[in-house]
């Protein structure tokens, strides 16, 4: 049985102009854990569970991270993550590095759509 997410991003840039855009994504297989990574830790792994072509994520942390992806269109690339990340695209690997000085609490959430 598929489930949903429903998801809305607004980016307003510092002239004023506003940019929103609202999905609903629907998944079969999905993959949450919450992690501890500790500082120093650089591209630790991520189990994708079930999850065997994932396309979305969501990561939510406590410190600067950086991930880094391997899609399938592009190779790798590194993103920097603050507190949020989302991602509603094909990626088949998920990275994790931690060079913030301190321990990182880390929450994810990756799914896959229906074929």
């Amino acid at each position: 049985m598929a489930e949903s997410i429903n998801s809305r991003v607004t980016i307003t840039r510092s002239d004023g102009k506003t940019y929103a855009k609202a999905k609903t994504i629907n998944y079969e297989k999905k993959k949450e854990e919450t992690l501890i990574i500790a500082t120093a830790t650089d591209d630790q792994q991520l189990d994708l569970g079930q999850v065997t072509s994932p396309d979305f994520l969501y990561i939510e942390t406590d410190q600067d991270l950086t991930i880094t992806l391997n899609t399938t269109a592009a190779g790798n690339e590194d993103y920097p993550v603050s507190s949020h990340f989302v991602l509603h695209g094909a990626f088949t690997d998920l990275y994790i590095s931690n060079n913030s000085g301190s321990t990182a609490t880390v929450t994810v959430f990756i799914a896959e759509e229906p074929a």
